[in-house]
């Protein structure tokens, strides 16, 4: 399909599986904060007044499709369950805007958000990201680039993370037609959004694996399907992550396809994986960090 055809596809999909009743939030507030190039429009999601640890969303859709309006419902349900302030980021997408134009979007909000977190009603010294498949990958980066800036960040959640576009995993090969995503959609956003410089495809900041020293990040919260092309590879970064002393917790759900979180309302399974997730990501968002202890905790790795 055509590139308009995928945008509009993934707002279809997004009527089709959302929950019939919208989920009730204490405040939804629009708002533009400034960018590199342009403003970054955001969408700011409080699930009650008091204030409340924050996490900054990066939507995914391959880098480019999706907004923050094609995925209000998955945010909503995220606030709701784990108690936190979301702030969802209208990055900029490729091709339009090839690398690094939208990581360049989503370091900016994630510095802006740090620096006027009480304006959002979150808390000092509790923020965090979070992403979904592309969205997962900045998330990951975000992560990296804050620790090398001596930035604090007290949680990353990774759900399905495109880690390593250059890479070559089984489960590509085991799933990589009939489950939504496809070896070719990996290739073809993959090439989108590094534009026309292949070389990128190897680099830490389009291919997080490939840093060499994930020591010191924030904690991490990765979920990841079975039947997933992009299974393995997500599973190889929380290993990597636990071995670099990282705070891990990493779930292989069986049974589920990429993108299984937006389907929360339609499938128990999806709503029960997901509720895992935000829990865990939750109880580590709320821990100062003079509390928490690093833990690895790794289920059903790739089999």
């Amino acid at each position: 399909m055509s590139l308009a055809q995928a945008r509009r596809g993934v707002f279809r999909l997004a009527e089709l599986i959302a929950p019939a009743t919208e989920i009730d939030m204490y405040s939804v507030e629009d708002g533009t904060i400034p960018g590199p190039v342009t403003g970054i429009p955001i969408r700011t999601y409080r699930p009650s007044a008091g204030p409340a640890p924050t996490a900054v969303y990066f939507h995914g859709g391959g880098w480019m499709t999706g907004s923050i309006a094609s995925h209000d419902f998955l945010v909503r349900k995220f606030a709701r369950e784990s108690g936190l302030v979301f702030v969802s980021v209208d990055y900029r997408l490729a091709p339009e805007h090839p690398f690094p134009a939208g990581l360049d979007d989503c370091l900016a909000a994630t510095a802006w958000v740090a620096e006027h977190i009480h304006d959002y009603g979150g808390l000092a010294g509790q923020l965090a990201v979070a992403g979904d498949s592309s969205g997962g990958n900045l998330a990951a980066v975000v992560a990296r680039r804050f620790r090398d800036q001596g930035r604090h960040l007290s949680a990353q959640l990774l759900l399905y993370p495109v880690i390593d576009s250059a890479g070559d995993y089984p489960s590509r090969h085991q799933n990589g037609s009939g489950y939504l995503l496809t070896l070719d959609d990996i290739a073809t956003s993959a090439q989108n959004y590094v534009g026309n410089r292949p070389e990128l495809l190897g680099s830490a900041d389009v291919a997080p694996i490939r840093a060499t020293d994930l020591s010191g990040l924030a904690p991490a919260v990765i979920g990841v399907a079975h039947h997933d092309p992009l299974r393995d590879e997500g599973l190889a970064y929380a290993y990597k992550l636990a071995a670099a002393g990282v705070d891990v917790f990493a779930e292989n759900y069986a049974g589920m396809i990429h993108t299984f979180a937006s389907f929360y309302a339609i499938s128990a399974g999806a709503n029960q994986a997901l509720g895992q997730l935000l829990n865990e990501f939750s109880h580590r968002a709320h821990s100062p960090p003079s509390t928490r202890e690093t833990a690895r905790d790794i289920r059903n790795p790739r089999r």
